[in-house]
């Protein structure tokens, strides 16, 4: 059985779907923080992080006191209209 290769394109749709979901998690908290960790438990992906920040739809919190490579972070303005919306991922 051989392992499919993902294009950039479908890479990065995968990338803004597992961001969508992560970014619904910080409407349940007024101050629109993230969770760090999936509903499966798994740490939230640094790439969808990255990919989140880069279009403005989260931003860098602060350093988890814990954790200082795990970043925390909150949803921006543009990420719940992006969210109400629903047209992350394209």
């Amino acid at each position: 059985m051989g392992w499919a290769v993902l294009s950039e394109k479908q890479n990065n749709s995968a990338l803004r779907r597992e961001a969508f979901i992560w970014l619904q998690s910080g409407l349940s908290h007024k101050d629109g923080r993230l969770a760090l960790f999936d509903g499966t438990g798994q740490r939230v992906s640094p790439a969808v992080q990255r990919t989140a920040i880069q279009n403005g739809w989260a931003e860098g919190w602060f350093a988890n006191p814990m954790r200082p490579n795990w970043m925390v972070c909150r949803l921006t303005p543009l990420g719940r209209q992006v969210l109400a919306e629903g047209n992350i991922v394209r």
